[in-house]
């Protein structure tokens, strides 16, 4: 009876173990207060544990205005020092999803795009590990688009056609 018992519970904590596994690594989850027309950054670094995806997201307290960026630690110094710089990626609606293949370091900067208030940003900031990439919205091109709106609106007409040819030869009949 206790043999069973340990199994049982040996199956259940490498059961809890692997899914937790799945979980996203939260590296920052806290408001951020950043001074008018100034930046606050986080660092971290991947190594291989790749792919990772980064997931940002941020809401802003009113009023203000802030944007997030993602770039790598190089731009980061670029940046500071009132150089040009490059990102990764850059968000201003509140979400940012990123996902990154290649090892190095890299920044997640927050910046105060109100040049006279502070801003109040509660941020929440995690890398996603289990390879699975947010599902991303795809949508036709206008070419499509009107081909889906033609077909439908023909294949439409054909069946409007023939009800009709099949009602008024019904109703001709005695």
């Amino acid at each position: 009876m206790k043999a069973g018992f340990t199994i049982v519970t040996l199956f259940g904590i490498l059961l809890a173990a692997q899914l937790g596994a799945g979980q996203p690594a939260i590296l920052r989850d806290d408001v951020n207060v950043v001074p008018p027309g100034e930046w606050r950054y986080d660092v971290f670094v991947l190594k291989d544990q790749l792919p990772a995806t980064v997931d940002c997201t941020f809401v802003v307290g009113s009023p203000g205005r802030a944007r997030v960026e993602l770039m790598t630690r190089d731009n980061l110094q670029s940046m500071l020092h009132g150089g040009e710089y490059e990102t990764i990626a850059r968000s201003e609606s509140g979400r940012l999803v990123q996902e990154l293949g290649l090892p190095g370091e890299y920044a997640l900067v927050v910046r105060n795009e109100d040049k006279l208030r502070e801003a109040r940003v509660a941020l929440r900031l995690s890398l996603d590990f289990s390879g699975r990439a947010p599902v991303k919205a795809r949508y036709l091109s206008p070419e499509r688009k009107l081909a889906v709106v033609l077909i439908s609106f023909f294949g439409f007409l054909g069946i409007i056609t023939l009800s009709t040819r099949k009602l008024l030869t019904a109703m001709k009949q005695p």
